[in-house]
């Protein structure tokens, strides 16, 4: 009755895939302990656990591993978004600034647009409309800008409801798999048993809730090959009850229960492996969805970084297209300025021309005077040195004139002192050949003993005078050449440069020496440069007058010279 009793009531229980007993009864039926007719080999005990807590350990890694990464993508995640926030925010800050700077200039523009335009009627062709042009265009690709950093909001927003949905998608997945988890550690038990008649406690089962989804897949292989040993031993069992029914029939009436329990018994096991293969099949199921869960959301966090580095592309070109907006913005202010600076340095350009060419005309007439001054002191010089050439040519026509006269006189003196010596000694003859002295008379022995070395001195002294007059003269009529010509030559180049002068500022127009001065303006410093506006000062003129003053003084000196030796 016992046995019965017990194989009635081990009929609500099932052997899971670890050889494990299962409670598949309704709660409302009482549990009974059963007697374990075979245990499992320690070996088996052995390796199911160790692979058990293998699984375990490969789970909980599997896990952290997988949440980390998941975290460390949603962090990564949220921080380009705040990077994000952050460059937006400071992008609005300049954009503001470069608005309000704008207005500024606008407001400046329009209120000093009738002085600026008085100011630029002179420079109206160089300056032109350029700079509003600019200011125009820069506020149209200011507003682009805009309207671009307008879009790239709206996709940041966009951008964090998708990071905010994968979290949620990440939070529902992690409690699916707590369920399965649950599910699954819910039918599986922890205490193995072999054979049609091993079988656990029913009470046992709510304790065993620690098996993974991955240790249900991977040991189901395991179970098939239990069941297989499973009918294999009751194969053998039958065969051994059978040779003891022959051998001792007269026990088969008695053990005829007992093997009605056991195929019972055997019975529910089957089903009991049926219904386990079945939950395991969904437990199978539920893992595959878990995975495509997964690698749902793994997609969709590779989406969303690829979005936030697109619209980190998009932001950066967005901060290239307002620097070059803000270098334009740059670019047409200089413009403006340099406008400014150009249209004052020609109004004082235009002043310095009038100042130029009022004292171009007063150096002009200065000029014609001192040209004409010049030409009637070279007419005077000219007929000076005319005189004066005359005056040479008489002197040297009267020096040649008094050297023959001189020659004439020394051979009278000559021929005179020879007849004298020649009467002297014709006198003297008769008294010299008695005595052989010649007679003279007292006072031409006296003259001639006292006075010929005076006279022989003074002779002497008189021809190294007239020889030295001579080389005077000569020395004095070459530097009178010499002078004439260097004022000849100074007088000729004085002619040419007046003439070359007078050519020049008649050739050269108004507008090339206006160029010239704007030139030399622009490249001399500002002392230089006033230095330049100044009028030229009439020093030279003066120096020039006073040179020809000297010439004549000396062309007069040397005439007074010349006429003072003749």
């Amino acid at each position: 009755m016992e046995e019965n009793s017990v194989g009635s009531g081990s009929g609500g229980n099932a052997m899971d895939i670890f050889g494990q007993s299962i409670d598949v009864r309704r709660p409302s039926k009482s549990r009974r302990r059963v007697v374990c007719h075979k245990n499992l080999s320690p070996e088996i005990e052995e390796s199911i656990g160790s692979s058990r807590r293998k699984l375990h350990r490969r789970k909980a890694i599997a896990e952290d591993q997988e949440q980390a990464r998941v975290e460390s993508e949603l962090s990564r995640a949220m921080n380009m978004a705040m990077e994000l926030e952050r460059q937006i925010e400071q992008t609005n800050a300049k954009a503001r600034s470069r608005r309000s700077e704008l207005q500024r200039q606008r407001t400046r523009a329009s209120g000093g647009g009738s002085r600026r335009k008085t100011a630029r009627g002179l420079a109206a062709e160089a300056a032109g409309g350029a700079p509003a042009h600019r200011q125009e265009g820069v506020g149209t690709a200011y507003g682009e800008v805009m309207q671009e950093l307008d879009r790239v909001k709206g996709e940041l927003r966009k951008l964090q409801r998708e990071v905010m949905a994968a979290m949620a998608a990440k939070g529902t997945a992690g409690r699916r798999d707590a369920e399965a988890e649950a599910s699954t550690s819910s039918a599986v038990s922890s205490g193995p048993r072999g054979g049609g008649g091993v079988e656990r406690d029913a009470d046992g089962a709510s304790e065993e809730h620690g098996v993974l989804v991955e240790l249900a897949v991977g040991t189901a292989a395991t179970a098939s090959s239990d069941a297989g040993s499973w009918h294999s031993e009751l194969a053998v069992v039958r065969a051994t009850d059978a040779t003891a029914m022959a051998s001792r029939g007269h026990e088969v009436e008695h053990e005829e229960p007992s093997l009605q329990a056991a195929e019972a018994e055997l019975s529910s096991a089957r089903i009991e492996l049926e219904s386990i293969k079945a939950e395991g099949l969904r437990f199978t199921a539920s893992i595959e969805r878990t995975r495509r869960e997964t690698a749902r959301v793994t997609d969709e966090i590779r989406r969303l970084t690829e979005q936030e580095k697109a619209a980190s592309a998009h932001v950066q070109q967005l901060n290239a297209k307002l620097l070059k907006a803000r270098s334009r913005l740059e670019a047409v202010t200089a413009a403006d300025e340099r406008a400014d600076e150009t249209i004052s340095k020609l109004a004082a350009i235009l002043r310095q021309l009038e100042d130029d060419a009022a004292a171009a005309e007063k150096e002009k007439t200065l000029a014609d005077t001192e040209n004409r001054r010049a030409m009637s002191d070279a007419e005077n010089i000219d007929a000076e040195i005319a005189a004066a050439e005359k005056r040479i040519r008489e002197s040297v026509r009267e020096l040649g004139a008094a050297r023959a006269s001189e020659a004439a006189a020394t051979a009278r003196l000559k021929a005179i002192v020879e007849s004298a010596t020649l009467a002297t000694a014709a006198a003297a003859t008769p008294r010299s050949s008695s005595s052989g002295n010649v007679t003279i008379p007292r006072f031409e022995y006296e003259y001639l003993t006292g006075r010929a070395e005076v006279v022989r001195a003074v002779a002497e002294m008189k021809a190294a005078a007239a020889e030295a007059w001579a080389e005077a003269r000569r020395a004095s009529e070459k530097e009178i050449a010499m002078r004439a010509e260097a004022i000849e030559r100074e007088l000729g180049e004085a002619r040419a440069a007046d003439a070359e002068a007078t050519n020049t500022t008649r050739r050269m127009p108004f507008s090339s020496a206006a160029t010239s001065r704007m030139a030399k303006s622009r490249r001399m410093p500002s002392s230089s440069a006033a230095a330049a506006r100044k009028p030229r000062s009439p020093s030279s003129s003066v120096k020039r007058r006073k040179r020809r003053v000297l010439t004549l003084n000396c062309l007069k000196l040397l005439a007074g010279k010349c006429r003072g030796q003749n």
